[in-house]
């Protein structure tokens, strides 16, 4: 466990060093998010207001199993007006979007068969941060996912998380 504590601390450490082009509203971003599902976090911009985004995860509800998100997103003005100025930027930008999931499912459950793979609709809703002078924002969402395979279910996810853009 502490080893890989000070592996992560270090990758995270050196990324933040890497030349920085002060601008997370461009490019690729690659980060973790923790939460339900808690993994790894990836952005890509397709121009100022849209992205895709995606989540290679583990899931920790009902049956614990793998888990893969795409999302395209649309980000808008601010839903909130702050009145301090931090290293955070001025105010947090609402984002919303629609993608899909596919949990791969594995042990038992009283709802399902032990190894039914689950596809869902991900409606997610959040805010994103970006950090004044580096290309990294932080994010928390909230989503709302319609199983459609094998069968017709209702779940919700949640997390929050950082990521670098290069």
């Amino acid at each position: 466990m502490k080893r890989n504590l000070l592996i992560c601390t270090t990758l995270f450490l050196t990324i933040l060093l890497l030349p920085a082009r002060g601008d997370s509203r461009s490019g690729f971003g690659v980060g973790v998010m923790l939460g339900e599902p808690t993994g790894l976090s990836l952005k890509q911009w397709r121009d100022q207001n849209r992205a895709w985004a995606a989540g290679l995860a583990w899931s920790f509800a009902d049956n614990p199993s793998l888990h893969f998100h795409l999302d395209t997103l649309s980000h808008t003005g601010t839903p909130f007006q702050t009145r301090r100025r931090t290293a955070i930027q001025e105010n947090p930008v609402f984002y919303y979007g629609i993608g899909s999931r596919i949990k791969l499912e594995s042990g038992s459950d009283n709802r399902r068969n032990a190894n039914d793979s689950l596809l869902g609709i991900r409606v997610p809703l959040g805010l994103s941060y970006d950090l004044r002078d580096l290309p990294v924002d932080l994010f928390v969402e909230i989503v709302p996912i319609l199983d459609v395979v094998p069968r017709t279910d209702l779940s919700l996810n949640a997390a929050v998380g950082i990521r670098y853009f290069f």
